[in-house]
């Protein structure tokens, strides 16, 4: 494939919580919400494509693969395998950033009609007449209304680009606005705005074909893609040496080398240290955070973990400290039994035993 990378980048101005490392929103251009519009166009056959077969959730990998080893004696005549496992796309009038351009190549629809007959109109050139059973070969031109308007690469896409517009982590979609971005930092209990810190990224490839990926697997899109652009630049190698990893409705990215083994020994010691944390048991029994009090102490699972995965050196038992304590502040809940300490020192355990893990089975 060719390399197109530089006219396929897209920035984005992310505002980061600094110490969680969520992602509150971004502020994006056109090129990037056309880019998330365009991905629910894109048919089945081609997201299997673009992501791997063996990467795909569920089963609809196996199912590709099936299709493409059945023989071909078992398609009717006017149907192909090709048809199903490489459909075409439509053509919005402009080229869509973040993804290969040789593999999702927006086309123009073509029609087409029997030779013989003008009486029946297909988009398929196999097609056979009903009249005479000949395929439908003859390509025919489109004529659009009177009223249509032209579509260019600088008009074409989806949204208008003199309008700034604001993405949320799972992806939703709305116009940029004060009042809105006051409403948000109320929304996620932002005191003090120093605490938040605004980073440009420049999104290319990689990180577009992994946003295709965690979106149909996760809640927290753009914060999985920060997590990929930091293991990318602080990689010496060029190739995506990551993988995106789910928990619940929640995903991070990690290095490769984290073995399954040292994965589930992590989660599993922050499960089982949280679900013995009486004051956080308290407060999601009795929703003193609200409604979501639940989702929230899911989430505080999954930041723990990406703090966790830092590289050792970056790491200090203070700064963990402060993370639980300013988390449940936000449940309206005051500790001071100690507890957080506990955890907190427990939890650097874990992760020291989760490095034994990983360098013993390095050695191996």
């Amino acid at each position: 494939m060719a390399d197109d990378s530089s006219s396929s980048k897209v920035s984005l101005k992310l505002l980061i919580d600094s110490k969680t490392k969520k992602v509150l929103f971004a502020e994006a251009n056109k090129e990037f919400v056309d880019f998330l519009f365009y991905i629910l166009s894109l048919p089945v056959g081609t997201v299997i494509r673009l992501l791997s077969k063996n990467s795909m959730v569920g089963s609809l990998g196996n199912l590709y693969d099936s299709i493409e080893n059945l023989n071909d004696m078992y398609m009717q005549p006017n149907q192909s395998k090709d048809s199903v496992l490489n459909p075409n796309t439509v053509n919005y009038g402009a080229n869509v950033a973040l993804l290969p351009p040789n593999d999702v190549v927006p086309k123009a629809r073509k029609f087409h009609k029997c030779p013989s007959h003008n009486t029946y109109v297909t988009d398929n050139p196999i097609a056979v007449c009903p009249s005479c059973n000949n395929k439908m070969s003859t390509e025919v031109a489109y004529v659009k209304g009177s009223n249509s308007v032209k579509e260019t690469v600088e008009t074409g896409g989806f949204v208008k680009g003199v309008v700034t517009y604001m993405v949320m982590d799972d992806l939703e979609v709305k116009p940029m606005s004060t009042i809105s971005s006051i409403t948000l930092l109320n929304k996620f209990n932002v005191k003090e705005v120093g605490g938040l810190e605004e980073k440009v990224v420049s999104l290319e490839m990689k990180e577009g074909l992994l946003l295709l990926k965690a979106s149909l697997q996760c809640k927290n899109v753009l914060t999985t893609a920060a997590g990929a652009i930091f293991f990318l630049h602080h990689s010496s190698s060029e190739e995506l040496n990551i993988r995106l990893l789910v928990i619940g409705e929640f995903a991070m990215v990690v290095p490769a080398h984290l073995t399954a083994e040292a994965v589930n020994e992590l989660r599993e010691g922050i499960d089982l240290l949280l679900g013995r944390w009486s004051a956080l048991q308290m407060a999601i029994q009795n929703e003193w955070g609200g409604r979501d009090t639940r989702q929230k102490a899911q989430q505080l699972a999954l930041d723990i973990y990406h703090w966790l995965i830092r590289p050792a050196e970056a790491l200090y038992v203070d700064d963990l400290e402060n993370l639980l304590d300013d988390f449940m502040l936000s449940l309206n809940t005051e500790i001071d039994d100690g507890s957080i300490e506990e955890i907190s020192e427990n939890l650097m355990i874990i992760h020291e035993e989760c490095l034994k893990v990983i360098l013993a089975q390095s050695k191996d």
